[in-house]
């Protein structure tokens, strides 16, 4: 039965649906108010949600395994390194609750458990990337892929837990094989543990019924679409991923915040100009995407740097990919879970597949043009290890103590992992897809077959 009562900000009626819901916000003053014993209490008010092209919203309903579940509310959270993701909250028939993570189009349904023995969890500040989480009952343990601070900016809806506005909490989220995926939430003592995996809309039941609904761009209008630098006209090709974009007239790198354009440097470029225009399209995975930015990347060796090009590609439906050129050569690259891969001793496996290491490096960010997912900066730098086995190339990124300290006093600085197989692309196959002359390579690349096998 709904619990209804009134706000103790405007005195607007809130009802909570759920009869397990902690919070609910109340739709006219955006207050939370949270359930008591006592009554209601005032928790503080929140910021409207930016609206981020999901295809999900507060009331759809949707089933996994058979058993059916409505989404009752979503929170909004920074990330440290920049940008935000959705937290959406399942209310499951069975009296579960999930745990529904949209971050770069992808998605992580969770549940909290409860584990044999939380003395083995270890401390956040002692937490290590890819150390395995031997805590979480498992034959073979998710390892660390992210750790980091996040703040909570925005809600709507009914929330299963006592959600502070503003409030600040570190957390580490976890890579396991076959698409298992967690988080360790250090907001209490013991921290939470939540375990699931990645899933697809289709696997939640929600693809088939057409809900997606068409939203405006992240609150960015027409009339705001110009440099604040030079007044000239730019195009958000991905205006609810994007974080920061550059300017196409003056060079500009410009910080997108809730649809502010704030300036931040004029960029020299740096290396050759990009093959591939903005806004091109081509087909991969049997899905259209967008070419919305490029960067030039660099790792010198013996006093010699070597720099190479990448173009971010998006598809709504799908995320983020990447085509990556270098020396002439060309290689498709899409993310993979940190958790299906292990190293050791100068060799990675993926997929049954054996790599070779290639090389082990510091990677960075020499110039951007266009939009990117995160806050991209010229001089950020990574640690960056391939390994390769043609017509593929398995690359895993460190992030968090490379380059120019940039955290605040008193600010965690965001950790992670993140791991990714190219796979080789003939250039004229690059060609054909983008209708585009492009040079042709005058070496060997690390991850090119040999002449005589197939690809």
């Amino acid at each position: 039965m709904a619990f209804r009562a009134g706000c103790p900000a405007c005195g607007a009626e809130v009802i909570f649906k759920s009869g397990s819901s902690v919070v609910v916000v109340c739709e006219f003053c955006h207050s939370v108010v949270a359930r008591t014993d006592r009554g209601v209490e005032d928790m503080g008010k929140v910021a409207d949600v930016v609206e981020s092209g999901s295809p999900l919203e507060v009331g759809l309903r949707g089933a996994v395994r058979n058993v059916p579940f409505t989404l009752t509310g979503r929170a909004q959270l920074a990330h440290a390194a920049g940008g935000m993701w959705d937290e959406w909250y399942a209310a499951f028939e069975d009296g579960r609750w999930g745990w529904l993570a949209e971050a770069q189009g992808r998605f992580y349904l969770t549940f909290q458990i409860q584990i044999p023995n939380p003395a083995l969890l270890v401390p956040f500040e002692h937490l290590q990337l890819g150390q395995p989480v031997v805590a979480i009952p498992s034959q073979n343990p998710p390892v660390v892929a992210e750790k980091g601070e996040a703040r909570m900016l925005a809600a709507e809806g009914e929330i299963p837990y006592r959600l502070v506005p503003n409030e600040t909490y570190t957390y580490a989220d976890l890579s396991g094989a076959e698409g298992i995926f967690g988080t360790l939430d250090y907001g209490d003592s013991p921290p939470n543990v939540f375990v699931g995996r990645e899933v697809t809309l289709a696997e939640l039941g929600i693809a088939a019924t057409g809900r997606t609904r068409e939203r405006d761009p992240r609150a960015v209008t027409a009339s705001r679409l110009n440099c604040p630098q030079c007044a000239g006209p730019l195009e958000l090709r991905a205006p609810d991923k994007a974080e920061r974009v550059t300017c196409p007239n003056c060079g500009s790198l410009l910080d997108i915040n809730q649809g502010e354009l704030r300036y931040l440097k004029t960029l020299q470029f740096v290396g050759t100009r990009p093959d591939i225009a903005p806004g091109a399209v081509a087909e991969f995975e049997g899905q259209p995407f967008t070419v919305i930015g490029f960067m030039t990347r660099s790792v010198e060796f013996e006093g010699v740097r070597y720099y190479w090009q990448e173009y971010l590609l998006y598809n709504p439906m799908v995320g983020f990919r990447w085509l990556v050129q270098s020396d002439g050569h060309w290689s498709y690259v899409r993310p993979i879970a940190p958790g299906e891969v292990s190293e050791q001793d100068r060799k990675a496996s993926y997929g049954g597949r054996k790599f070779k290491a290639f090389q082990d490096a510091a990677a960075r960010v020499d110039y951007v043009a266009g939009e990117f997912y995160w806050k991209v900066s010229v001089g950020e730098t990574v640690r960056a290890v391939d390994y390769v086995s043609p017509p593929l190339m398995l690359s895993k990124e460190v992030s968090g103590g490379y380059g120019p300290a940039k955290k605040k006093q008193g600010e965690i600085e965001a950790e992670e992992i993140n791991w990714s197989l190219g796979t080789y692309l003939p250039v004229k196959q690059v060609e054909q897809k983008f209708n585009v002359e492009l040079p042709s390579p005058s070496n060997v690349a690390p991850n090119q077959p040999f002449a005589n096998k197939s690809i």
